[in-house]
């Protein structure tokens, strides 16, 4: 695990060093309006923002610090675009639903 993953599960446990160290370094656990949906593929909350410098200036990326999935579009100047493309998930389809589509073929 790296450093900034035990941060991350420090600062959530209430370690405010943990949580200043991540605030310097771009990782930010949000809620309210920039929640962040659980990992698509391991089901973890251990969900953050992380703000980096990129050579056009700042950006975000989301990123579950449980198996390092991420989206980073490279172009996210606001959370708010990263938190959409995260939180967004194709929907599930019933069999029904299937079949349609599949005699669309």
């Amino acid at each position: 695990m790296s450093m900034s993953q035990n941060d991350v599960k420090r600062a959530l446990l209430g370690d405010h060093e943990a949580a200043k160290r991540l605030t310097e370094t771009g990782y930010f656990k949000a809620s309210g309006d920039l929640a962040l949906c659980r990992c698509p593929f391991c089901g973890s909350e251990d969900v953050v923002y992380e703000r980096y410098l990129h050579t056009a200036g700042y950006r975000w990326r989301v990123v579950c610090t449980s198996c390092m999935a991420s989206i980073d579009p490279g172009y996210a100047q606001q959370r708010s675009m990263v938190q959409r493309m995260w939180n967004t998930r194709a929907p599930i389809l019933s069999k029904s639903e299937m079949e349609m589509l599949e005699g669309m073929e």
